[in-house]
């Protein structure tokens, strides 16, 4: 099996994103030699001895048949001339640039990349040479890199030391301390400890205090989110080391939701009793969160553990959140919860919400007769509330099911709402718009006097 060293996932910028580095053959890719090549006017060509070669002649052979014999000077003329993309002969130019380099050294790079004036396939070629340069002796490549900061090519050294942290750590945050651009160099840092945190979060964090100070508070936040998501247990007793709230929030709410997906009783009663979590807005948030990851698994028992739960400041119980997210992904369980949802207004808004989701599949009959579950004063409140936002948000589907409600005065309640419509009168041809006004009454047709003349009513 490989190690993670000999194989590693390029997670830095542009083009890189997503390519292989096999660091056996130092290339980034295989792709097969394409055909058909033809001559480009001029291109940049390089010598064994670092100068610029003069072109006097084209090249009469393959850049394949030239690599496999060694000439590596003509097939890189070949390569560099032809009309093919860069993107597809990445191999090529790799084995050759890497036989320049073993030559010339570093100071090669900069011909070679005169030559590939494509930035994604330069960026590519470039740090992978980098990248092998630095496995042999990564002092001189972290000078030759640091050289590049300010130029055309920074982005070059930003992908390099982001992919060289993966590898060494410690010594990449070391030569990085050295850029002398301040932006530049917090760029760097704060990329490279989100790679470390990803890597490995107890190291990361281990190496908090070595970053400036400006950037530790971040570098702290991705390793104890990145510790939460395997871990969680283990971050409780860091929040403590978060002085930011609103990070410390955060990386709790990670905590608890990844917690809860294993443990969630267990979650649940550290929300609940320990003092850590003192704002009730906060500790209302984090229940919720362990009870939907309860419900996905038990959904009676977390309806339970809400129904424990105080009102919220706002008077509506916390269950009104697993009706509604039920009533998105899984509306028979909404409907099987509703009758336990508590009396008030909790109980309004959680029917309102399937209701309104029952329209939505054009199940009409079915929404408008939920409501018989609820007093009459609420099932009034009701069902003018889903009327309304069903001729709001789909005034066609009114059009077609209207006469499928039960009362003369929801009909006409339907009809004002989408004759009044700015968007029905975008989505319902006049036509349909005269239908649906019949159901007016003489009161409501007073009052839409100029919205009927248009339609020519």
């Amino acid at each position: 099996m490989q190690s993670r060293n000999q194989l590693i996932l390029v997670g830095v910028t542009g083009c890189l994103v997503g390519v292989l580095l096999t660091l056996g053959i130092g290339m980034l890719v295989s792709v097969e030699s394409p055909p058909n090549r033809q001559p480009k006017v001029s291109a940049t060509s390089l010598s064994k001895d670092s100068s610029v070669a003069d072109l006097t002649s084209e090249p009469t052979s393959s850049p394949r048949e030239y690599i496999d014999t060694g000439d590596f000077q003509p097939a890189w003329e070949s390569l560099v001339q032809d009309e093919v993309p860069d993107s597809v002969q990445i191999k090529e130019l790799l084995t050759i640039a890497e036989k320049w380099i073993e030559i010339n050294g570093l100071i090669g790079i900069d011909r070679i990349k005169d030559g590939i004036p494509n930035p994604d396939v330069k960026e590519l070629v470039l740090v992978s040479l980098l990248y092998k340069s630095a496995q042999n002796d990564s002092s001189t490549t972290f000078d030759y890199v640091l050289s590049l900061e300010g130029g055309n090519d920074t982005y070059i050294a930003v992908s390099f030391f982001e992919l060289w942290a993966r590898v060494a750590p410690q010594e990449t945050l070391d030569a990085v301390s050295n850029i002398k651009d301040e932006e530049l160099r917090s760029q760097i840092l704060t990329s490279i400890s989100e790679i470390l945190a990803t890597l490995d979060p107890h190291s990361a964090l281990a190496k908090v205090e070595t970053l400036p100070r400006e950037l530790q508070e971040q570098a702290r936040y991705e390793a104890l989110v990145e510790l939460a998501h395997n871990e969680p247990r283990e971050v409780l007793p860091l929040l403590s080391t978060i002085e930011n709230p609103l990070t410390r929030r955060s990386v709790t709410v990670t905590v608890v939701s990844n917690w809860a997906g294993t443990e969630p009783l267990v979650a649940l009663d550290w929300v609940l009793r320990d003092s850590w979590v003192e704002d009730p807005e906060i500790r209302e948030s984090l229940v919720g969160t362990v009870l939907l990851r309860l419900s996905s698994s038990d959904p009676e028992l977390a309806m339970t553990k809400a129904l424990e739960q105080p009102m919220g400041e706002n008077q509506l119980g916390i269950e009104l959140g697993l009706i509604e997210t039920y009533a998105y992904h899984g509306i028979d369980t909404a409907l099987n919860l509703l009758p336990r949802v508590r009396e008030g207004q909790t109980r309004l808004r959680a029917y309102q919400i399937v209701g309104n989701v029952m329209l939505e599949s054009n199940n009409v009959k079915q929404a408008y007769e939920l409501g018989s579950d609820l007093s009459e004063a609420q099932r009034t409140q009701y069902e003018r509330n889903i009327t309304a936002r069903w001729a709001n948000s789909d005034p066609d589907s009114v059009h077609e099911f209207i006469n499928e409600l039960s009362s003369d005065e929801l009909k006409s309640h339907a009809a004002f709402t989408v004759i009044r419509s700015y968007s029905a009168q975008s989505l319902l041809t006049k036509e349909q718009m005269r239908e649906v006004a019949k159901f007016l009454t003489t009161v409501q047709r007073e009052e839409l006097t100029e919205e009927l003349e248009a339609i020519g009513m």
